[in-house]
């Protein structure tokens, strides 16, 4: 038979609960004394972050490395891409910086590029590296382009004159003014443009080593123009001379291609003035037949 629970007082009622709450307080401090125990516990392993997606292939050895490098080693004097330096007996690579090297081991200096004139009124274009002269005019309050030139001491030279040409005597000029006693007739008579025209045109060209002619070239090493065929079925280009002119050697290379090609060859001249060479072209087109 199923017993009922004494019944208890108000105040054992009180007393039970009272307990309950102990008993419950105790099991969660107890609880919680255990998780702090296994996060230590849990701390003291070291962990290690391993992305086994992109985790590469292992380290080659040390042997491994070594025989793969004295291959390379072998490789590169069998081809000449390698050489023995004399002064750390070491392997270099043979390029032009060990061919340049001098004793020691020490590259040559590096010839620097002059990008400031010492001259008064003169700079340097960026671009074309021409060199170029300006004046200051105090009364319109603007500079004055006194044109480009190949070399730096012209510029000056044009700057000087237009100096003497606003200033006078009390110029101060980059050369000595006894530089420009031809010039000194002109100041009163030419007004500034005209003068720095005139001094301009003194001063020689630059050399010119690119024609407009189709077919001339000009030869650096004799300092002349060269007349160039492409003959037919071949690649190579056949010279037909050097001349002082690049006009003559347009002329030559009109010859030579209306021998071959006739009145369908593109030429600098018209077809007119090579009566000779059209007619030699008609005679080679009826032994061909």
């Amino acid at each position: 038979e199923r017993s009922e629970p004494p019944i208890l007082s108000p105040k054992d009622v009180v007393i039970n609960a009272g307990k309950r709450k102990r008993l419950d307080s105790m099991h969660r401090i107890g609880g919680a004394k255990e998780s702090g125990q296994q996060q230590q516990s849990c701390s003291k392993i070291q962990l290690r972050n391993v992305d086994f997606m992109r985790a590469g292939p292992p380290p080659p050895s040390k042997a491994l490395r070594l025989s793969q490098h004295s291959s390379a080693i072998s490789q590169g004097i069998a081809s000449g891409q390698m050489k023995m330096d004399p002064y750390t007996n070491n392997y270099v690579p043979n390029d032009i910086f060990v061919q340049a090297m001098g004793p020691g081991g020490v590259l040559p200096d590096v010839p620097t590029i002059k990008k400031h004139s010492k001259y008064r009124g003169v700079t340097k274009h960026r671009r074309s590296g021409r060199w170029e002269s300006h004046i200051w005019l105090k009364e319109s309050g603007k500079q004055m382009y006194l044109g480009a030139y190949e070399h730096e001491e012209h510029a000056a030279e044009a700057y000087d004159v237009a100096a003497l040409k606003i200033k006078g005597n009390a110029a101060k000029t980059n050369f000595d003014v006894s530089k420009y006693k031809q010039y000194m007739e002109l100041l009163d008579s030419l007004t500034l443009a005209e003068l720095v025209k005139t001094v301009k045109s003194r001063i020689p060209p630059p050399v010119r080593n690119t024609s407009n002619y189709r077919g001339v070239t000009f030869n650096t090493r004799s300092g002349m123009w060269e007349a160039k065929y492409q003959a037919n079925n071949t690649k190579k280009q056949v010279s037909l001379g050097l001349f002082k002119d690049d006009v003559q050697a347009a002329r030559e290379f009109d010859k030579a291609m209306v021998r071959n090609h006739g009145t369908g060859a593109s030429i600098n001249f018209n077809h007119e003035d090579y009566k000779e060479e059209l007619l030699s072209y008609h005679q080679n087109q009826l032994n061909n037949l």
